[in-house]
């Protein structure tokens, strides 16, 4: 399950660090099945928006990268050029 903030409720907010590599990778695999592919940092940057950051520091797009290419490494989805798509 991917948690994300309550506009709201600002104790709903966290630090990149505290969101689990489980919950990036879902919602990269999630990101990529709704729009069947997408660019890498396109990506980034909503798996980010999902998670509530709006501004994608290099805290947060090294994270999120790091994840993305692992899964990768891994298989679970394909990097052709620039674009992210599922096997």
């Amino acid at each position: 399950m991917v948690r994300q903030p309550i506009p709201e409720e600002k104790d709903s907010y966290r630090t990149i660090k505290f969101v689990a590599p489980e919950e990036i990778e879902l919602a990269v695999t999630n990101l990529i099945r709704n729009a069947f592919s997408i660019s890498e940092e396109d990506g980034i940057k909503q798996v980010a928006r999902i998670f509530g950051f709006y501004h994608t520091g290099a805290n947060i797009h090294d994270r999120i990268e790091k994840m993305m290419k692992q899964m990768v490494l891994r298989g679970d989805i394909i990097l052709k050029g620039d674009r992210l798509s599922l096997p």
